[in-house]
């Protein structure tokens, strides 16, 4: 998701009324020295760094511009948590951790996170504006079981929780924030800026969850309307999340369980990986046009249909051709959900022709299939000769001496003699044309690895130009130019359709 760098400067507070005076950072605000020079202080695992470590870090930031008084306040935020340095009294606002005073902090020492205190925590809100300290309220100051911790945000909304039902399982992970040009923040920190952005919705920062909470360890069933939730992502933001939140619960489908055949079932969440989050449409820019897929794409492209055979997998290309632009022009348009049936293709691995025989009879009007006339200007039929010529290959070696078979593959030999169509012209499609079965065994359908999967990008398959040679094998005439058509053949199919 993408969040404004503005957005984390107004979470962090940044006033006149607490602006550090130009010139070298101190740890403590008012210049004193750190009471406890020795402390640990938490830095993301290491554990190693000490308050004079920090001190010293301190002493380097030259305060003059908006990014180190950022830097500077970030460091004395430590120097109040762990280091013993106070809020000077002209800089206290009235915050507490509890509401109520800090005083009814029921365990001022337990940890939020590693080596950073309740207490700790309530010495930093002490210079708060209202709505900063409000969320340090609501989510903190719940985590440190204050009484009567508010369970509204200044703006009225309800406590917006990364993990959804339940304070965040792993408080002390971080959340990168690079991006702004900000330093990570521990979990428990990123949710106490969600509840003060009243502009991004909370469900924008729960798609963090996986860095801060318990997932699933394998894929629960989507929502039945999964596709319907995706299909919108592209229209609006909270729409985009909706999408975003149903998916996340699919993470272990990048790792842990990416054998899961439940995995598939996730396939509508690739639309998140062709479009960034939505931003207010405008009239003088709008989407592109993508036109609607075939009625029948779930069928031309179901797996076990493009499984083995290689007619039927060079048929769902074609029908998804026109949503390659998904990928690029087109990519916010809602229109690419409608073509989800392709992405089995990155999931199925391509069939292989039949090139170690035996030799299989073709269909018995095959020189309908391939007559020039047809092949040459409709892209549909140049498929169905193909995929009726494909069971013929082994007749270019394994097969060559059956001659009674491979012979009546001679029609197939206009493929060798004309240009292929572009993808989609003509439309007379094929999916009636009689296709001889393959004899290849259907090939293991190969598990997912990623969810979501990123959408195909089909490949023209491209016609073969090498002229036949009449000395091959010892043959020649008619036989000797259709087992070199076969060859080509079966080189072609095993380009074209390479991912």
């Amino acid at each position: 998701m993408k969040f404004s760098c503005s957005l984390f400067l107004t979470a962090l507070s940044i006033d006149a009324v607490s602006a550090q005076n130009p010139g070298p950072c101190t740890l403590c605000i008012d210049g004193s020295e750190p009471p406890f020079l020795e402390n640990k202080v938490f830095d993301f695992g290491a554990n190693n760094s000490t308050c004079a470590d920090f001190a010293a870090g301190a002493a380097a930031i030259n305060v003059d511009s908006e990014e180190t008084f950022l830097a500077c306040r970030q460091l004395q935020d430590v120097g109040l948590s762990n280091c013993g340095c106070t809020t000077p009294e002209a800089l206290k606002t009235g915050c507490t951790l509890c509401p109520g005073g800090n005083e009814l902090l029921p365990n001022p020492d337990q940890e939020v996170i590693p080596l950073v205190t309740c207490g700790g925590i309530g010495a930093v809100v002490e210079r708060f504006e209202e709505e900063e300290c409000r969320a340090y309220q609501q989510v903190i100051g719940g985590m440190c079981a204050c009484p009567d911790a508010p369970t509204t945000n200044v703006q009225g909304k309800d406590t917006c929780r990364i993990c959804v039902d339940r304070q965040v399982d792993f408080p002390a992970n971080p959340v990168d924030l690079s991006e702004f040009g900000l330093d990570a923040v521990p979990c428990a920190f990123f949710e106490t800026i969600a509840n003060q952005d009243d502009e991004t919705p909370c469900s924008g920062y729960q798609l963090n969850r996986a860095n801060c909470c318990e997932m699933p360890s394998a894929p629960p069933n989507p929502p039945a309307n999964l596709a319907e939730i995706c299909t919108a992502a592209a229209t609006d933001l909270q729409s985009y999340f909706d999408c975003a939140n149903a998916c996340i619960e699919a993470s272990c489908c990048e790792d842990t369980c990416s054998t899961d055949f439940t995995c598939f079932a996730y396939l509508p969440c690739a639309v998140l990986e062709a479009i960034d989050p939505p931003e207010e449409p405008t009239t003088d820019d709008p989407l592109p046009s993508l036109p609607s897929p075939p009625s029948n794409l779930g069928e031309l492209c179901a797996v076990e249909s493009i499984s083995g055979d290689l007619v039927a997998y060079l048929t769902c290309i074609n029908a998804c051709t026109p949503a390659t632009c998904c990928e690029d022009t087109c990519a916010t348009d809602a229109a690419c959900l409608q073509y989800v049936p392709c992405l089995v293709l990155d999931t199925v691995a391509t069939p292989e022709p039949n090139e170690d025989g035996p030799a299989v009879t073709p269909p018995s009007n095959l020189a309908e299939l391939c007559a020039a006339d047809n092949v040459s200007s409709d892209f549909d039929a140049y498929l169905g000769c193909l995929g009726a010529c494909l069971p013929g290959s082994c007749c270019g070696g394994a097969c060559s001496t059956d001659l009674a078979i491979c012979i009546q593959y001679a029609p197939c030999a206009i493929l060798d003699t004309i240009d292929e169509p572009p993808f989609g012209q003509g439309g007379g499609g094929i999916t009636s044309a009689p296709v001889a079965p393959p004899v290849t065994d259907a090939p293991m359908v190969a598990a997912p690895t990623t969810a979501p999967v990123a959408a195909p990008t089909a490949a023209p398959v491209t016609a073969p130009t090498a002229a036949p040679d009449s000395a091959a094998n010892g043959h020649s005439g008619l036989l000797t130019t259709f087992r070199l058509v076969m060859s080509l053949l079966c080189t072609l199919a095993a380009v074209a359709v390479a991912e």
